[in-house]
């Protein structure tokens, strides 16, 4: 199995890098981190193969889509970050199955009104709160009430959201 040099990461004028179907040994890693890289995709597109691993930082990417329960099938992970994405919908009640989970921050990016303060939109793009257009989606809904269970938690960040 290999690994992804990293001097890979610094070529700036690639616009598109495939590298499926490799023996580049993601399914046996216990950190994952592509956060600060500017992808652009569906977030489920990065969960794949990857049951072992402890930490998964994907923050400040332009990764969209809803928080999926295919996150339930990562039994091991303790360090979830997906903060300053562009996530929408619910916060889905199967990530309460993580129960070693110890950090998940989910900062929402949100626009800034004429006031000054964070504008967001719910899933479908629209504007909340003012009445400039912000098409920042945002997650809303209810924050699961178990997260009040988790015994490893010690790190939950949730702000510039739509949560109630």
């Amino acid at each position: 199995m290999g690994t992804v040099p990293i001097e890979l990461g610094m070529v700036t004028k690639i616009q598109k890098l495939d590298i499926s179907n490799n023996r580049l040994g993601w399914t046996n890693s216990e950190v994952l981190d592509l956060s600060q890289n500017k992808i652009d995709q569906d977030v489920s597109l990065a969960l794949g193969g990857i049951s072992s691993i402890k930490e998964l930082l994907l923050s400040d990417n332009y990764f969209y889509s809803t928080i999926l329960n295919v996150l339930r099938s990562l039994v091991h992970l303790e360090r979830l970050h997906l903060d300053a994405n562009h996530l929408f919908g619910t916060i889905p009640d199967d990530i309460l199955s993580l129960v070693r989970l110890r950090e998940l921050p989910v900062k929402g990016l949100c626009c800034n009104g004429n006031s000054g303060r964070p504008v967001c939109s719910d899933g479908s793009g629209v504007e909340i709160g003012t009445q400039h257009f912000c098409l920042t989606q945002a997650l809303y809904g209810t924050i699961p009430a178990g997260f009040g269970n988790m015994p490893y938690m010690n790190v939950l960040e949730m702000p510039n959201n739509l949560l109630t």
